[in-house]
C-alpha cells in the first residue's frame, strides 16, 4: 500500500510495481526535475510498452508540410470574424497537457472541489484534454505548443514512471515535447513530437545473478538484454536494458489528426491513450510507453441521454517488437491491437462512474492483416493460456485483456475513491467463475482527498495499491504472469 501526503502544486512520483520489480532489492536514487514555459507542465504502468512503427521522417514532414499550408489559410480566414467575435477563444499559446501529467492532476482535484464539472476523465487523450469545445471555446485555426522539458537522474537502476517515449535509464535522461495545434472546419492537427535522451549507463548487476543469466536454450535466439526469466511457454518482450548505447530518439509523440462531426470524432495518431480512474498505475492503458500508431473512433463529448451519459473510444493499432528481444528479423515483428471502453453515469450531476474495457492482441505478418483484425475486441479468442504447466504448446493467435472500473466521487467532502478489476482470461464457464472468480485477475485500487488550506494552496492525500501476480488458484491451475502470453509471443508490450 503506498501512501502519500503532498501539497497539490507539486506532481507526484510513486514506485511502479510491475515494470521493475526485479530490482527492488538494491538501492537507487533518482531526481526528476520540469521545466515548463507554461502551468501545463506534464511529468508523464500499466506497462504497455508499444513502440511505433513509421517512418518519424515521413510524419515529421508532413506535420511540416501541414503546417505550411494551413497556417497561410489562417491569414486569409482570420479577415472575417464576424461569425465567432461573441465566443471565447482558446489561446493561441498553450501548454503540453499529456494524459498523467499536472494539468490532469489539477483538474481532477478541481472536480473534487466542485470547480469543474465530473466526468470526461476516465478516457483522454492529449488531443481530447486540449480540445477547446470541452470548455464551451472556439478552436483557432492554429496554436503554439510552447516547449516542456523533463530532466531524469538515476544513480543506480533504471526508473521511470509515466514518462512517454522516455526510457529513463541509469545517468542523465531527457525528454522534449513541443509543437502546434492546427485547425480547419471540422479537421484539427494536433502535432507534438517528443525528443527524448538517455544516457544507458551500465548496470551493477551480479554476474552469477541467475535473473539475468540467460538459459542455454535461449541463448542462439534471444538478444542477451531479454529478460531471461520471461520464457516459453509465457514470454514477454521486456528487456532490462535498452541496448549499451545512449539512446536518442524523435519520436510523433502526441500527435494525431482528428475529424469531427457532430457527436463522434475520427481520426488517426501516436498519442498516448489512458483509460480508467487509476492516478498512477491503469492495468491496461496509460503513457508508460511511447504511443502506437493507431486509428480511433469516439464520442466527441459525454453523450445526455435518457439512459444516462455515455462516453466510448474504439482504437485499432499497431505494435511492433523491441530491438533487444530477438537476434533476428523475424516475419512476425507485428501484432494488432483492437480495444474498446465504455462508461457511464446516471447523469452529468452524478459522482458515480461505471465503466469496461476490453482489449485483443493478434499476431500479424503484415499490415494487411492488422487491417482484418479491425474488429478482434467482439471475439472469442477461446484460453490460449489454459493449459497444463507441462504443456509447452504455442500456437500464434489472439489474446485479450479485460477490466471494470469505477470511480465515485463526492466533491462535498473533496473525496474520491476508485477501482479498476481486470482478468487475463474469460471464466470457461459460470460455474468457473464462482469457485475462482479471482483466477489471472489483475486490480488497481486508491483514494483522494483533498482540502484547500488558503490562496492556491491544498493539502492532499492519496493511496494507490496494484497488483497483478498471480492469484492464489495458480495451485490448481498455473498460468503464467500478466501480460504474458501462449499466443502472441511478445505478450501485451
Amino acid at each position: 500500500m503506498l501512501l502519500l501526503i503532498s501539497a497539490a502544486n507539486l506532481p507526484l512520483r510513486t514506485v511502479q510495481g510491475a515494470d521493475y520489480k526485479y530490482f527492488r532489492a538494491q538501492p537507487t536514487a533518482s531526481r526528476t526535475v520540469i521545466v515548463s514555459a507554461s502551468p501545463d507542465e506534464s511529468l508523464p504502468p500499466q506497462p504497455f510498452i508499444m513502440r511505433p512503427f513509421l517512418s518519424l521522417q515521413h510524419i515529421l514532414a508532413a506535420s511540416v508540410v501541414a503546417s505550411g499550408f494551413l497556417i497561410p489559410l489562417v491569414d486569409v480566414a482570420s479577415q472575417d470574424t464576424s461569425s465567432v467575435e461573441s465566443v471565447r477563444t482558446e489561446p493561441r499559446l498553450q501548454g503540453v497537457v499529456t494524459v498523467s501529467g499536472d494539468s490532469v492532476e489539477r483538474l481532477r482535484m478541481a472536480q473534487l472541489e466542485g470547480r469543474a464539472a465530473l466526468g470526461s476523465l476516465m478516457l483522454r487523450s492529449t488531443s481530447s484534454l486540449t480540445d477547446p469545445r470541452q470548455e464551451g471555446m472556439q478552436r483557432r485555426r492554429y496554436t503554439i505548443v510552447l516547449p516542456t522539458v523533463s530532466f531524469v537522474t538515476n544513480s543506480e537502476l533504471p526508473y521511470g514512471r509515466n514518462d512517454g517515449a522516455l526510457w529513463a535509464g541509469v545517468g542523465a535522461n531527457a525528454r522534449v515535447l513541443a509543437g502546434f495545434t492546427a485547425a480547419l472546419g471540422p479537421l484539427r492537427l494536433v502535432a507534438i513530437p517528443e525528443l527524448v535522451y538517455s544516457a544507458n549507463d551500465s548496470l551493477s548487476l551480479n554476474p552469477d545473478d541467475i535473473r539475468f543469466t540467460m538459459p542455454l536454450h535461449l541463448r542462439r535466439a534471444r538478444n542477451r538484454f531479454s529478460m531471461s526469466w520471461n520464457q516459453f511457454p509465457y514470454s514477454i518482450d521486456l528487456p532490462w536494458k535498452m541496448g549499451d548505447s545512449p539512446v536518442r530518439r524523435l519520436y510523433p509523440g502526441q500527435s494525431s489528426l482528428t475529424l469531427s462531426g457532430g457527436p463522434v470524432e475520427v481520426g488517426i495518431g501516436t498519442e498516448n491513450e489512458w483509460w480508467g480512474p487509476a492516478l498512477r498505475n491503469p492495468i491496461i492503458m496509460s503513457d508508460n510507453a511511447p504511443g502506437m500508431p493507431h486509428g480511433f473512433l469516439r464520442t466527441s463529448r459525454p453523450l445526455d441521454t435518457r439512459l444516462g451519459v455515455w462516453e466510448a473510444r474504439w482504437i485499432v493499432g499497431v505494435l511492433q517488437e523491441s530491438n533487444w528481444w530477438t537476434k533476428f528479423t523475424e516475419d512476425d515483428d507485428l501484432r494488432s491491437l483492437s480495444a474498446i471502453a465504455v462508461t457511464w453515469q446516471h447523469s452529468t450531476e452524478s459522482g458515480l462512474t461505471l465503466g469496461f474495457l476490453r482489449s485483443v492482441f493478434s499476431v500479424a505478418s503484415s499490415y494487411g492483416d492488422v487491417a482484418g483484425n479491425l474488429f478482434d475486441f467482439i471475439k472469442n479468442t477461446g484460453h490460449p493460456n489454459a493449459r497444463a504447466v507441462t504443456d509447452g504448446t504455442m500456437k500464434p493467435g489472439k489474446d485479450q485483456l479485460f477490466s471494470l472500473f469505477a470511480r465515485w466521487a463526492v466533491p462535498v467532502y473533496g473525496f474520491e475513491s476508485y477501482v479498476e478489476w481486470g482478468r487475463a482470461d474469460f471464466p470457461v464457464s459460470l460455474r468457473d467463475f464462482l469457485e475462482m472468480p479471482n483466477h489471472t485477475r489483475g486490480y488497481t485500487a486508491g483514494l483522494q482527498w483533498v482540502r484547500p488550506v488558503g490562496g492556491d494552496s491544498h493539502v492532499r492525500l492519496q493511496g494507490e495499491v496494484t497488483n497483478v501476480e498471480q492469484s492464489s488458484t495458480w495451485q490448481y491451475r498455473p498460468i503464467g504472469s500478466f501480460y504474458t502470453s501462449r499466443s502472441v509471443y511478445q505478450g501485451y508490450t
